[in-house]
């Protein structure tokens, strides 16, 4: 099964509804970016995770992230969490949260999940924002062109002064 499939909000949904969850085994399931992984964050009562056979499987970084990302997780690939291992978690990942926070950056799919996961509610303030920062954005244009072109205006007026100028003087010079 998919791990996309596995993620979908519906189905951790499902998965959180059984509360002696404690263990996931997944084998085979294209499982390709930490990114993937953070969605099982919903699952709290889970002490155990297994990642085999997938592209993630074979980073250097894929223990280290379960660590910092699952504080509950005391066992991964049978192997089970020391003191170092969430010591050079936090080294490693302190400042990976900024990078979950936009995951746009680096996969449009998983902004879709977050849309599709966003309430009406903050969908609603969103586009409120949207047009707030639109109008904004407008009228800062707007005094932007209006400042340019007098400035435009203000030098065509100079330069139409100094080509008379130029003409007279020259005029002056002939005669």
């Amino acid at each position: 099964m998919r791990f996309d499939n596995i993620i979908g909000p519906s189905n951790i949904s499902k998965l959180k509804r059984f509360l002696k969850l404690k263990s996931l085994f997944f084998q085979d399931n294209n499982i390709y970016s930490f990114i993937q992984i953070s969605k099982l964050e919903a699952l709290t009562n889970l002490m155990s995770l297994s990642i085999e056979k997938n592209e993630v499987s074979d980073t250097i970084l894929l223990r280290t992230f379960i660590v910092y990302r699952f504080p509950n997780v005391v066992e991964i690939n049978d192997k089970a969490v020391s003191d170092s291992d969430k010591q050079r978690a936090r080294q490693q990942f302190q400042h990976f949260d900024k990078i979950l926070s936009t995951p746009t950056i680096f996969s449009p799919v998983a902004s879709q999940t977050r849309n599709q996961e966003e309430s009406k509610e903050d969908r609603q303030q969103a586009v409120k924002t949207q047009r707030v920062t639109a109008k904004k954005n407008a009228e800062a244009s707007q005094n932007f062109i209006q400042n340019l072109t007098q400035y435009c205006i203000g030098r065509d007026q100079r330069l139409e002064e100094l080509n008379n100028t130029w003409e007279n003087s020259f005029q002056t010079v002939i005669n």
